[in-house]
């Protein structure tokens, strides 16, 4: 046995990222230097504790094929059975995805991971199949504890199906033990590997993550699933192409996030940076002729104004939500704190505009918004003015290093990761 098959076989006894260095090590000398000392990385636990449960296994086997062959005959033939793969008790607590241990992962998100976009394809998947069994049960019955009761165990592929703490992340919304860490190593792998944005636009995950929001919203708008998916679009609304990969899909998407934020929570500053990323990244770019509701653009550009369209529809809007922000009369804004308040203002003037740029439609915001006494009063201000350099518009409310405590936490990404 070699080659391709050697491996396949390997990979059903010892774990995966040992089977990469064997594969890699042409002369062998560093499997042996892998396999004697312990690692603790994203792709590979090796200790002794694993070390002993291989050796265990080798030894058996070892001591079977010696009894069964004859000396001067030929070598005993031997093979696994068909669905054998070796069992390392101390590494069933880990929740492995795609080649990759999340709890390890979410340490080092930095980590020079083998095939990141293997791993991407394998935590969406995962994500977006576990949360369609819990939304279609939250949307069976109503309730949202049962729904997790009766959603099974998930196996983790090659090693555990355990779940596990994420110490190094804290949320502060709702959590799962499966979908919470699974979307915070998706989204902690978009935010440094940004080139894998355009792998989720030519696969088309961005319109499924809005089929789970559109699902789940209504029903339970503060559910894990419904947090996630707006992680997830948080990133998503980085680029460009996902975002009119989205829109392309033509279903309703400013509609389903905004149901997540109403009334107003502590974490709904991050929602609306959601669509400010999202309307900004769909805003049609052309000349406009002055007449609301139109303007000079090419065929490709039509789509592209698609979710501001929606935005202004009468059972939509977004501009009168956003303007409710700034007057502080939107529902819910007692619970925001003046920091996460002032942010919200941010991202809610921003969003404004972003609209009033857009070639088909921003003639008709400005014309919204011209007597407006409260856009007037906000408009031209400086974010300086009400947010402090400490408050930074790129907050992530879901996703810190180390405590709440006020300077000591830390964000992913922000210079001092």
């Amino acid at each position: 046995m070699h080659g391709a098959k050697a491996m396949v076989t390997l990979s059903r006894i010892i774990p995966p990222g040992l089977v990469h260095v064997i594969r890699e090590d042409s002369r062998g000398e560093n499997t042996v230097r892998t396999y004697d000392r312990d690692h603790e990385s994203p792709e590979l636990i090796w200790n002794k504790t694993t070390r002993k449960t291989f050796r265990i296994y080798a030894e058996t086997q070892y001591k079977h094929l010696y009894k069964l062959s004859i000396p001067g005959e030929k070598q005993v033939p031997w093979s696994l059975a068909e669905d054998f793969k070796l069992r390392y008790p101390s590494l069933e607590t880990e929740l492995f995805v795609g080649g990759v241990f999340i709890r390890n992962y979410l340490k080092d998100p930095k980590y020079a991971l083998r095939e990141p976009r293997n791993f991407l394809d394998e935590l969406l998947r995962l994500f977006i199949g576990k949360s369609r069994h819990r939304v279609d049960k939250i949307a069976a019955s109503g309730d949202t504890a049962k729904a997790k009761e009766d959603i099974p165990s998930t196996k983790a592929p090659a090693i555990g199906d355990g779940f596990i703490d994420t110490g190094q992340i804290t949320l502060h919304s709702k959590e799962d033990p499966l979908l919470t860490p699974v979307t915070s190593a998706a989204v902690c792998l978009l935010k440094v590997r940004e080139n894998l944005l355009r792998h989720i636009g030519e696969l088309g995950y961005g319109p499924q993550i809005v089929q789970l929001l559109i699902k789940v919203a209504p029903v339970s708008p503060q559910d894990v699933v419904a947090v996630s998916c707006v992680r997830l679009l948080h990133q998503f609304g980085e680029s460009r192409s996902v975002v009119q990969s989205i829109a392309k899909a033509n279903i309703p998407v400013i509609a389903p996030i905004l149901s997540t934020i109403k009334p107003l929570h502590p974490e709904a500053a991050f929602t609306l940076e959601v669509l400010k990323r999202i309307i900004a990244a769909n805003a049609a770019k052309g000349v406009n002729n002055g007449v609301p509701g139109s303007s000079d653009l090419g065929g490709a550009a039509r789509s592209e104004s698609q979710l501001i369209g929606e935005a202004l529809k009468e059972e939509v809007n977004l501009v009168n939500f956003l303007t409710s922000i700034l007057e502080a009369k939107a529902d819910g804004i007692a619970k925001l704190a003046t920091e996460d308040y002032n942010i919200a203002k941010v991202h809610a003037i921003d969003t404004v505009k972003a609209m009033q740029k857009d070639a088909r439609y921003g003639p008709m915001v400005v014309s919204m918004l011209a007597d407006s006494s409260v856009w007037e009063e906000y408009r031209d201000q400086s974010h300086d003015l009400f947010v402090s350099e400490t408050e930074s518009a790129k907050r992530d409310y879901y996703l810190t290093y180390g405590t709440k405590t006020p300077g000591q936490t830390k964000m992913l990404g922000d210079g001092n990761s």
